[in-house]
């Protein structure tokens, strides 16, 4: 055996374990189907949570707009926040960014509205992504 066998191997061995370790690594499910945020989103039925009004100025500009809040929707976003680091983390690894686009376009507050009832094409988009991101 010389040198340049070993090398081979050696390369070999990396890729397969690379290769290995993109296969073992799964698509996190979209965090709309995490069985807290379901439970959470059962809840806004009910208990609809408050609209602030939330602002940044920059120099000469100031942006305004409304967002959910309390403690119903900060626990949204603590769960959203989590699955869009795995899911970011997976896009990277992989090199797939649909389920990270899907994760960005789809807000805590988009989730309310839906099941609200006040937006039902978010709705079914909401629902028609999630499928396909799992698929």
């Amino acid at each position: 055996m010389n040198a340049y066998t070993s090398i081979d191997r050696v390369a070999d061995r990396r890729e397969f374990a690379e290769i290995a370790a993109l296969l073992a690594h799964r698509c996190p499910a979209p965090w709309t189907t995490d069985p807290r945020a379901v439970a959470l989103l059962e809840q806004v039925r009910n208990d609809e949570p408050q609209r602030e009004t939330r602002f940044v100025t920059y120099v000469l500009t100031r942006d305004e707009w409304t967002a959910y809040s309390g403690d119903l929707a900060e626990k949204l976003h603590a769960i959203r926040d989590a699955n869009g680091d795995e899911t970011l983390t997976y896009s990277q690894r992989t090199d797939d960014f649909v389920p990270f686009t899907w994760w960005c376009e789809v807000t805590v507050d988009a989730a309310i509205e839906a099941m609200l009832g006040c937006n039902p094409e978010v709705l079914s988009a909401i629902v028609h992504a999630a499928a396909e991101v799992q698929s």
